[in-house]
């Protein structure tokens, strides 16, 4: 792997595909497979890794492409330590083969899987061209009602053909969910990534190895509860409330610290905080995030259809939102419609505000005519 001169980019070839300057090798700990000048990685012998996205908690991403037809493709480079688990390497081809089977237009597709020369799993997926969730939260991209309904049915629809092919997501976050551009006049198409890994606790008195949870993980992943669908439905939930909020719920406080709380503790403080979404959001949409988020999975919705049912229940008319500052305050401080908006809606305050107009002017008139007779 080599890294722009200019930039810091991570790529594979000699000069930057973004600013065009120089690249060189990367060396030492930050080294990553494929550092050999865009020649096939030697590591990944059917596949050329072409962009170093970034790691998380599993290993390495990579946008690659595959050298029997220069078809795009996304990499996840497995950690040594995992790779070298056997449990989670049966947990992994499990949960894989279980994804090649998945057919949906919202879910980035499984294409293969296997273990790199130094003996790394790696996966292959579809690449979504497309910009995150993520993304447009941090870019404060705005979300109407319309556009808020869509994105949750789609996410719902993703979610629902995973869990039917009995494959849990358990890492839903808003990095892992893409828009893809639609036709001209459609709507984006969502599609949800990182279906096909697997969930590995960590283990030992310091929590070594495994992979720790997000923020946007339900309680039970630190409570030794079982990972099952309604894990999904609850960062589901946390992730809608970081759209319309633009903060992920409880602060981002790590959910190791949630799972202390009490049932009673942590539906009073959901309650508060999505007290904050955005006011024109309808009541129903606010009921379904808390019920999403409760946190015992017995008070959340039975599955990824229940909650579909409750939210195509909802109105689909477009919602005013009100003022940008909504977010970011309780709705009985947000402020309302400004008097221009209020005077341009009501006739009759118009008229009202026309007769005291004509008042003061006749008032006016009066004064100047009877001043010059004193």
């Amino acid at each position: 792997m080599r890294a722009c001169t200019h930039c810091q980019l991570r790529t594979v070839g000699p000069v930057c595909p973004v600013d065009d300057h120089l690249t060189e090798p990367i060396t030492g700990p930050d080294a990553s497979p494929g550092d050999h000048d865009g020649e096939p990685d030697p590591l990944l012998a059917a596949y050329r890794l072409e962009l170093y996205w970034g790691s998380d908690e599993c290993g390495g991403m990579y946008r690659g492409s595959a050298l029997a037809t220069g078809t795009t493709v996304s990499i996840r480079v497995i950690r040594p330590d995992l790779s070298a688990d056997k449990g989670y390497a049966l947990a992994f081809d499990q949960q894989s083969e279980r994804c090649r089977q998945l057919a949906t237009h919202h879910v980035a597709m499984v294409l293969d899987r296997g273990r790199t020369a130094d003996g790394r799993l790696f996966l292959v997926t579809a690449y979504v061209n497309g910009r995150s969730l993520r993304q447009f939260i941090d870019d404060h991209e705005p979300f109407d009602w319309v556009r808020v309904r869509e994105t949750t049915l789609q996410l719902l629809e993703g979610l629902a053909e995973g869990h039917r092919a009995g494959v849990v997501h358990w890492d839903l976050k808003p990095e892992a969910i893409y828009f893809e551009p639609g036709p001209r006049g459609e709507p984006p198409n969502l599609r949800i990534t990182g279906f096909g890994l697997p969930w590995w606790p960590p283990r030992g008195p310091g929590g070594e190895g495994g992979i720790r949870p997000s923020a946007y993980a339900a309680p039970q992943r630190f409570t030794g509860g079982v990972i099952e669908e309604r894990s999904d439905l609850y960062a589901l939930g946390a992730c809608l409330f970081h759209l319309l909020t633009g903060k992920p719920p409880f602060g981002g406080q790590a959910a190791s610290t949630l799972a202390s709380e009490r049932r009673a503790e942590h539906r009073a403080r959901l309650s508060l905080e999505t007290n904050c979404l955005p006011r024109g959001i309808p009541e129903g949409f606010l009921h379904l995030v808390q019920h999403l988020m409760a946190w015992s999975p017995a008070d959340r919705p039975r599955d990824a259809e229940s909650a579909t049912r409750v939210l195509t229940s909802l109105p689909e008319a477009v919602v005013d939102l009100g003022a940008p500052e909504g977010p970011d305050l309780p709705r009985s401080l947000a402020p309302g419609p400004s008097v221009l908006d209020r005077v341009a809606r009501d006739p009759r305050l118009r008229w009202a505000i026309a007769g005291v107009l004509v008042l003061a002017i006749v008032g006016l008139l009066s004064l100047l005519l009877v001043s010059p007779g004193k």
